[in-house]
């Protein structure tokens, strides 16, 4: 499908919001010549595949809480649902978007594998949040099965999209530093999730359904764990991280 024509939808304008609040550069329009490589717009078209499944499977996971709400007339608890179910369902048709521009782009892409992804900001040392606490560590996040977890977020996420993701481009300084400050932006997103879930799993059980009670239990559980794993990525990634520093400086 030509992008052109999901334009007057309003979807230009959605794909264009989205990026920049995640702070990312959008993609041009199909006019004229194209910066982009052939390698960059198979990334992204592979990228937008990913997320545009996911948050479509994330917005019909919401379904049995809001069907327990909805029955049992918690109407608070059915807004707080919906609106979360929305904002996925936007973020899925923001990728619906991207996907065909990136295909009407690759004819006038120079011929190529994909460049390095621009610095998603100054490099800055973590603060006392994001900085390993002292009751972290290797060994306790293993035993709290946090790799087990971590396999299993690679397996849905291969499932989902077209190719295994990529975590780290490359263990150099920059990289590093790169990943390190993805990975406290990933946290946040996944703590807002978590708290989000809190909100549906309390009209959950409010509304006294315990099929949709206990699946928000899980949904609520698996967010948790999505967060603690980008804090195992740093508690391991910490000493190169330190040592980098200590270098550079």
């Amino acid at each position: 499908m030509d992008p052109k024509y999901l334009e007057p939808l309003g979807l230009r304008a959605l794909y264009v919001l989205t990026v920049r609040i995640f702070g990312g550069k959008p993609l041009p329009r199909p006019v004229g010549s194209c910066s982009l490589t052939t390698g960059d717009l198979e990334k992204s078209i592979e990228t937008g595949v990913l997320y545009r499944n996911l948050n479509f499977c994330r917005a019909l996971l919401y379904t049995p809480q809001g069907w327990a709400c909805w029955v049992k007339g918690v109407t608070w608890g059915l807004w707080v649902i919906g609106a979360w179910a929305m904002i996925h369902i936007l973020l899925a048709l923001a990728e619906c978007y991207r996907i065909p521009l990136a295909k009407a782009l690759l004819p006038l892409a120079e011929t190529g594998p994909a460049q390095k992804p621009e610095p998603i900001g100054q490099a800055t040392p973590p603060g006392w949040f994001f900085r390993p606490w002292p009751v972290e560590s290797v060994g306790l996040y293993r035993a709290l099965g946090l790799d087990q977890y971590g396999a299993f977020v690679i397996w849905v996420m291969t499932s989902v999209g077209t190719k295994r993701p990529d975590f780290l481009d490359a263990p150099d300084r920059k990289s590093l530093a790169q990943f390190e400050m993805s990975t406290r932006a990933s946290e946040v997103v996944h703590l807002v999730l978590f708290a989000a879930m809190t909100a549906a799993t309390v009209a959950a059980f409010r509304a006294g359904i315990v099929g949709p009670a206990v699946w928000s239990c899980v949904m609520a559980w698996g967010d948790l764990n999505l967060a603690l794993l980008q804090r195992y990525h740093r508690v391991r990634a910490w000493p190169l991280l330190k040592r980098a520093r200590e270098r550079a400086g």
